[in-house]
């Protein structure tokens, strides 16, 4: 019995040890926000943007500190800048309201291509805790977004007020 014991404990201590080994967290005291990022993605950033890229290059998402005071300008703001950068990009849907985690502000999405890569893109931005609207961007390849879409929702589901 005590054999058994022993190796239940093992099975369930190896994963919980494990875990820090899997991802990583990014806290922005300034924003009063924080995101986790998988390992094996690169990662670089400054005080005012952190960006994620899968290995392959074929996702990327930046989490950017924007200089507006409200969400309502930096949405708009946001969707003129992605036709510069998304040749070709259309916006799927009208922008909507979103409570993310406990912040408020915008939703959209849409396609455009980059370097003749079908692209999808999705964007939000969102007031943070300490009053600072934060710009999240992600990008990823038609080709690939289901191989990704797992680490992409909990990247995006991580973005948290700090507690």
């Amino acid at each position: 019995m005590k054999t058994i014991k022993n190796k239940l404990f093992l099975f369930l201590l190896i994963p919980a040890l494990a875990i820090p080994l899997i991802a990583k967290t990014y806290p922005h005291p300034g924003a009063g926000v924080s995101v986790t990022i998988p390992n094996g993605w690169d990662v670089d950033g400054d005080e005012d943007s952190l960006h994620a890229s899968s290995k392959s290059g074929e996702v990327a998402i930046s989490f950017v500190i924007l200089p507006y005071g409200s969400a309502d300008m930096a949405i708009k703001e946001a969707n003129k800048e992605l036709g510069k950068t998304f040749k070709g990009y259309k916006s799927s849907q009208k922008a909507e309201k979103i409570n993310w985690n406990g912040m408020n502000g915008y939703y959209t999405e849409g396609d455009g291509s980059i370097d003749g890569i079908p692209m999808h893109v999705d964007t939000a931005v969102l007031k943070t805790p300490k009053g600072k609207v934060v710009m999240i961007l992600g990008a990823a390849a038609k080709r690939s977004f289901s191989k990704y879409e797992k680490q992409i929702t909990s990247i995006l589901k991580s973005l948290k007020p700090l507690k």
